[in-house]
């Protein structure tokens, strides 16, 4: 009976010697974590992307560099740390950098709503839990645009500085880059996003400049994400050098007449029967031979002509 009281007396202390070891090893254990060194590093996470855009930026790339190898579960959480989709589960993978690939849908397929989501990696051999501080952000909505303006709608690309090319002006949304469509084939594209915006074209395909006819021009704007939308309405626009009003003239012999023609050059040049000559305003003068025939009128601006007949005959 005796004996039993000192053991009894001493067992306050050595509790409070186990507390002391305890607290002791937990301190240590967490400043050895502190001194230990990150087992992932240098994480690489796309910003921005639209899983329903088809394109190239329809889905987003993760990737990071593990120090060690490791069993490796990688999930996506959203802003309440739920999980949406586990993209790897406890898969072992060698040390170096890795990449996964997250289409923006759930474990269902289905795409999952508009927002910011992160990367978060279990590490079996470490212990740790990580949620990457990338944040990824799904944008669904393409942007809203409109035409403010679009002008002119007739072209001469003759480099005289005279309506050689159409200038469309627009607004957009949010930021986003415009391409202009020339008969469904991509011809301009804008480097920077403005939300107040303008794209030209001067009648050029590969270098060299269109004849004259009708193009469709069509306005796109894709937002950062990769959502498209295609402006309204689509754009008609005619390239036009030099047009004769008259295709068929007739006129009696040793006579003036004129000829009304289309150009914005200040000056045309044209040549009948052996002579030649320079127009302004939108008419030709001439006089007809003194004999009867058929001769051609030829109208030329920059390099570009147009022919057309006149029949001379008796008064």
């Amino acid at each position: 009976m005796h004996t039993i009281f000192p053991v009894l007396a001493r067992l306050p202390t050595v509790f409070v010697v186990v507390l002391i070891v305890a607290t002791a090893g937990a301190f240590a254990r967490t400043e050895l974590l502190k001194l230990e060194t990150n087992p992932v590093s240098g994480p690489r996470v796309d910003k921005q992307f639209s899983p329903v855009c088809h394109c190239p930026t329809d889905r987003a790339h993760i990737s990071f560099r593990l120090r060690h190898a490791d069993h490796v579960s990688l999930s996506i959480v959203d802003t309440k740390g739920h999980t949406v989709e586990k993209l790897v589960s406890n898969r072992k993978l060698r040390a170096g950098r890795v990449t996964f690939v997250w289409n923006g849908r759930d474990d269902d397929g289905t795409v999952v709503p508009e927002g910011s989501y992160r990367p978060k990696l279990e590490l079996a051999r470490h212990h740790r839990t990580i949620v990457l501080p990338n944040p990824i952000r799904v944008d669904t909505t393409p942007p809203a645009v409109r035409i403010v303006s679009a002008k002119p709608l007739v072209i001469s690309p003759d480099g005289d500085g005279r309506a050689d090319g159409v200038r469309i002006a627009y607004t957009v949304s949010e930021p986003a880059r415009a391409i202009l469509l020339v008969d469904g084939k991509q011809r301009v594209h804008t480097l920077h996003r403005p939300l107040h915006g303008e794209v030209s074209w001067f009648g050029f395909i590969g270098g060299h400049a269109l004849p004259p006819g009708v193009h469709r021009l069509q306005l796109v704007v894709v937002d950062e994400a990769g959502n498209k939308t295609f402006a309204k309405p689509t754009l008609r626009v005619r390239i036009r050098y030099i047009t004769l009003l008259r295709t068929l003239i007739h006129v009696p012999t040793n006579t003036r007449f004129g000829v009304r023609y289309n150009a914005d050059a200040r000056t045309v040049h044209w040549r009948f029967a052996g002579r030649t000559g320079t127009a302004h305003e939108g008419r030709i003068v001439l006089t007809s031979p003194k004999h009867r025939g058929t001769f051609a009128l030829v109208a030329s601006e920059h390099g570009h002509a147009v022919r057309t007949y006149v029949y001379v005959g008796r008064r």
